[in-house]
């Protein structure tokens, strides 16, 4: 956190109150220059606390205000944000308007066990999803120091749904001249996970080869195909996303649905999955690639694979 400081310059006295910001104090008198510091110094310390104090009172009814109207966010059609709305909602209900520090793993196994009674566990999951993305941004902007586990009901493993070529060809032509249009053809080229993209940086490429930050924050390296990424800068955020719920939405709402195409921005790396698999990959290779820890995981897209060929092959 930036300290505020007192300086001279050329005689006369500043006070420092920002990074690369500063106040000229017009005077060379050093009892009334620190005087004047200790009253701005003061102001300042009042506002910090108070804008604490603020932070660490945001209620689930406030948060959900300040959530739904983040500029970053904007972009989201209003069944997206209703719908955050809603999922807020229905954890207040049951827990309180409670400030968000105070939401606990038993918090959410309350929602959950009362929310069952109600609504199916597939709803329920939705929901669960929905509080969980806020809860994350909440901590990507300083509201919360951590998120609580959110465990979703298992609902047995559904197979990879890898997005048909021709439907690809559509999304990428609907998403030309947009930021998503460079994020969908990396995940394509590069299989990475939502949380991967939104942390990749250019600093992380060493040459050919790109360090991600994956599932537990383990790291793994793979090599980055030209095609990935065209355009290279030195430093800085490879992709202008923040949060991954913001992704998901964006792609939702601005790409898949407007082609009435039913697809999540997950299935892109289902269908980078199968795309490598088809090309001759071989499976280790793409267990490395994915992140995948179990080898097994990694067969369910070669399975997956061999079915759409044999598919192919019988039309």
């Amino acid at each position: 956190m930036f300290e505020m400081r007192l300086f001279q310059r050329n005689g006369w006295f500043h006070v420092e109150y920002a990074r690369n910001r500063s106040k000229a104090l017009r005077t060379k008198d050093s009892k009334k220059a620190n005087a004047i510091f200790r009253k701005m110094e003061a102001e300042h310390l009042r506002g910090r606390l108070l804008l604490l104090d603020r932070k660490e009172r945001l209620s689930l009814s406030e948060f959900a205000a300040v959530y739904t109207s983040d500029p970053d966010r904007s972009e989201l059609s209003e069944s997206t944000l209703k719908n955050d709305v809603l999922a807020i909602t229905a954890l207040k209900d049951v827990a309180g308007d409670i400030p968000i520090r105070l939401i606990t793993k038993e918090t959410i196994k309350e929602f959950k066990v009362h929310s069952l009674g109600r609504m199916k566990k597939v709803s329920v999951n939705t929901y669960l999803a929905r509080i969980k993305a806020g809860l994350e941004w909440a901590k990507a902007e300083g509201y919360l120091d951590r998120v609580p586990p959110i465990k979703k009901y298992k609902m047995g493993r559904s197979l990879p749904r890898p997005i048909p070529q021709d439907d690809i060809k559509r999304i990428l032509g609907q998403a030309k001249d947009m930021e998503m249009y460079r994020v969908i053809n990396f995940a394509l080229f590069t299989g990475c996970r939502r949380s991967e993209i939104v942390r990749a940086r250019y600093e992380h490429i060493n040459g050919d080869t790109l360090t991600v930050i994956g599932k537990g924050n383990k790291e793994r390296a793979f090599y980055l195909l030209p095609q990935a990424l065209p355009d290279r800068k030195d430093i800085g955020k490879i992709f202008k996303f923040s949060h991954v719920s913001t992704l998901s939405n964006y792609f939702r709402d601005k790409i898949v649905k407007p082609l009435g195409i039913n697809a999540r921005f997950h299935d892109l790396r289902h269908t980078a999955a199968t795309t490598m698999l088809a090309n001759g990959i071989d499976l280790e290779m793409v267990q490395k690639i994915l992140g995948h820890t179990d080898i097994r995981t990694t067969q369910i897209y070669a399975d997956v694979s061999q079915k759409i060929s044999r598919s192919k092959w019988v039309k």
